[in-house]
């Protein structure tokens, strides 16, 4: 499978009130996933525009989980940067790619979120539901997340370990 789509999953947890889905932002696939969600009803989904920062923000703040995907192939060329804003605002990342992608490899170091490879809807189903009744594993996935980026990924830490890599490999 190329990359994940949320339809599966988002058919699977239809019934479950305490599930929203709100997409912020375009991309190439967006047409045709409104089109998916008018087309089957489906009232849990929200598409946002693209907004300032301070209105990626407040979706950030409204949020339980942020969704990162990334195309099978993609691992090892580039890390979506959301990993680190969802971080920042102490979110759990549900992460649908490789496995050995960096945002997978980040969920299994600090406990952050939830990892799938693309394509299983049924995994990512099962882990909605089970979450809408477990809201304390989100809780704490999300402290772990903003304890990781604390201790990881602020100016401070990002500096430091520069001023490591520059001591143990003079010029």
């Amino acid at each position: 499978m190329t990359g994940f789509t949320p339809q599966g999953a988002m058919l699977a947890v239809s019934n479950t009130a305490e599930i929203q889905f709100v997409f912020a932002g375009g991309g190439a696939l967006r047409p045709g996933l409104e089109r998916f969600c008018a087309a089957h009803d489906l009232k849990a989904a929200a598409f946002l525009p693209y907004g300032s920062n301070e209105s990626f923000a407040e979706n950030l703040r409204a949020s339980h989980i942020g969704l990162v995907t990334l195309r099978d192939g993609c691992e090892g060329t580039v890390v979506p940067s959301k990993v680190y804003s969802l971080l920042c605002a102490g979110r759990p990342v549900l992460f649908i790619g490789p496995a050995a992608a960096t945002p997978a490899r980040l969920i299994a170091q600090h406990r952050c979120g939830w990892h799938f490879e693309n394509g299983d809807s049924r995994g990512v189903a099962e882990l909605l539901q089970k979450l809408s009744n477990e809201p304390e594993a989100v809780i704490e996935a999300g402290a772990n997340a903003r304890r990781a980026f604390e201790e990881h990924f602020t100016k401070a830490a990002g500096t430091q370990r520069i001023l490591e890599v520059l001591a143990a490999n003079p010029c």
